[in-house]
């Protein structure tokens, strides 16, 4: 049986990101990390952003 993607928006990457922001730190985080979290591969991020720069923008977007 073929595995099923779990639905993905970008304001689930958000939520995600703040979450694994708030636990591991700006350090620890990565990309990779972000779609482990998410349960998809992490090329799959690109997308919905470009870079992780990108993501880091509409975090700071949400902030402002």
């Amino acid at each position: 049986m073929k595995k099923q993607q779990p639905q993905i928006s970008e304001d689930k990457i958000l939520e995600t990101s703040w979450e694994l922001l708030g636990e591991e730190g700006i350090e620890k985080f990565s990309m990779r990390r972000l779609a482990d979290r998410i349960g998809i591969q992490a090329p799959s991020l690109y997308w919905y952003f470009k870079s992780k720069q990108n993501l880091y923008q509409r975090l700071a977007n949400q902030v402002s």
